[in-house]
């Protein structure tokens, strides 16, 4: 495969899907979109509480990060295996790991033990929404996904959102291990559903699977850097030797990497997809979105319930606000693409808006109105730079790849989400004083002066997502204009 234009390379416009036909295709496949899109949020509330319960605060961000670590590197072989057997049969195979990690995860006894089945669920959850995706993409054409995109948008956003808000819920009123138990009926119901639908295509003629060293050296390169990124400041200082060792393990096998891709048939790093400059400022554009999305989703409840003193519940609910200004985001841009075909400033004015926000965040008073608000302003300019960018990627690659582009856009939504947990983590954890967490979970007060100290570590972390988005707007600007 060697695309070499920016314009679509197979046409779809004769090709028209009713609405009875696309809730069909919708229902069968939101369930495991929800279940991937619930699960990066869905233990943000309950953090606190399960490091209360299991220990180890400053591991915690791998609660999310072994989670993403193990989609990105499986993303890629969900979306070359889809392309060739079938992107329902795969679908199966990434629910059956998602399953198992869950158990794993809710009959945890220690952290490490949690983290193990995050990873078990992450090899399952990296083809859950990138296959889910695929099929829509091989079933309806380019300008009536424009149109039901503000399902999908809605669904990912709300389910996103939701996630925080379940997890204070159940861990208020029952164990987290719930959280992770609950699964297994939604699990059963999304298998019963996905068999109503045809096969789909299959190209046995697409590459398959068989970069290994590929695979190894993404592996390597990944996981020294946010191993390194996320334990520096804690674990060891950052100037320490062990930080120049992993800092050098991932420079050597990133540049391994590229160099190997570019020979390979069939590479398992997508380089022939990035050779093409809309695809691979769009996938900066997805990644440096997640960074900021997901990082906000799963600290601001740790903001809200170790530096504002509301409980897990509570916070949970006051997520809703950004739910709303995500949701209208994205609906507002689903609309206007519909009708123009016309994507490109979407992101770019978004992403400005979402980065003025973050810096308002960083000088905030320690006030619930202000830091609502500016959520809500953040993820209202977030919206339309997800879909939008999906949506070019999907044209732009043409049908026959839609699996490996998918997987693309997927892989880089993780890579942003585990970057971004892992270095704002890096940041607030290193920065927090040192306080009883069990003790002031239980409500009991910190001692003097600390609670600015607590609220001045999340201030630095909401001021690396304003340059971070500021940087997303400067790059989608210089995206080619792709039409509908």
């Amino acid at each position: 495969m060697k695309p070499s234009h920016d314009s679509p390379p197979d046409s779809d416009a004769d090709r028209h899907v009713t609405v009875r036909e696309f809730l069909r295709l919708f229902i069968a496949i939101m369930l495991p979109m929800v279940m991937a899109s619930l699960d990066q949020g869905l233990l943000a509330t309950a953090t606190p509480v399960v490091a209360a319960e299991l220990g180890e605060l400053h591991d915690s961000s791998w609660i999310i990060t072994a989670y993403m670590l193990m989609n990105a590197l499986t993303v890629q072989i969900y979306g070359r295996l889809g392309d060739r057997h079938g992107r329902r049969e795969m679908l199966f195979v990434a629910m059956g790991f998602y399953v198992a990690g869950a158990v794993v995860s809710g009959t945890a006894q220690s952290m490490t033990h949690l983290i193990i089945g995050r990873a078990i669920q992450g090899i399952g959850g990296g083809g859950l929404m990138s296959l889910s995706q695929a099929l829509i993409g091989e079933l309806i054409p380019p300008r009536q996904r424009a149109r039901f995109q503000v399902y999908f948008a809605t669904l990912f956003t709300v389910s996103s959102m939701l996630g925080p808000v379940l997890g204070g819920v159940v861990v208020a009123h029952a164990s987290w291990r719930w959280l992770y138990f609950m699964v297994l009926p939604l699990a059963a119901l999304a298998v019963v559903l996905l068999m109503r639908l045809p096969r789909g295509e299959r190209h046995p003629d697409s590459p398959g699977v068989d970069d290994r060293v590929g695979l190894v050296l993404f592996s390597m390169a990944m996981l020294s850097m946010l191993y390194g990124v996320s334990s520096g400041g804690h674990r060891f200082a950052w100037l320490s030797w062990q930080m120049a060792l992993l800092a050098g393990v991932s420079l050597v096998s990133w540049i391994a990497l590229l160099g190997y891709e570019r020979r390979h048939r069939a590479p398992f790093f997508p380089i022939e997809l990035l050779r093409i400059k809309t695809l691979r400022l769009s996938m900066i554009t997805v990644i440096v979105t997640t960074f900021c999305f997901l990082s906000l989703v799963f600290y601001l409840p740790v903001y809200l319930q170790i530096g504002l003193h509301v409980d897990a519940g509570q916070s949970g609910l006051l997520l809703m606000p950004a739910l709303i200004g995500q949701i209208a985001g994205g609906t507002l841009a689903g609309r206007i693409v519909a009708r123009t075909g016309h994507p490109k400033m979407l992101p770019v004015w978004g992403l400005a808006m979402a980065s003025a926000a973050f810096a308002g965040l960083a000088v905030a008073p320690a006030d619930i109105l202000w830091v609502e608000v500016l959520v809500v302003i953040a993820t209202l300019g977030m919206g339309p730079s997800l879909p939008m960018a999906q949506l070019v990627a999907q044209v732009v690659a043409g049908r026959k790849h839609l699996g490996a582009t998918m997987a693309t856009v997927s892989q880089s939504r993780t890579l942003g989400g585990a970057i971004g947990t892992a270095v704002v983590g890096a940041i607030v954890y290193g920065l927090l004083p040192d306080i009883d967490l069990p003790h002031l979970m239980r409500g009991g007060a910190v001692q003097p002066g600390l609670d600015e100290q607590i609220v001045g570590a999340f201030h630095a972390a909401f001021a690396v997502m304003s340059v971070a988005a500021a940087f997303g707007s400067w790059n989608a600007s210089r995206v080619p204009a792709v039409r509908f």
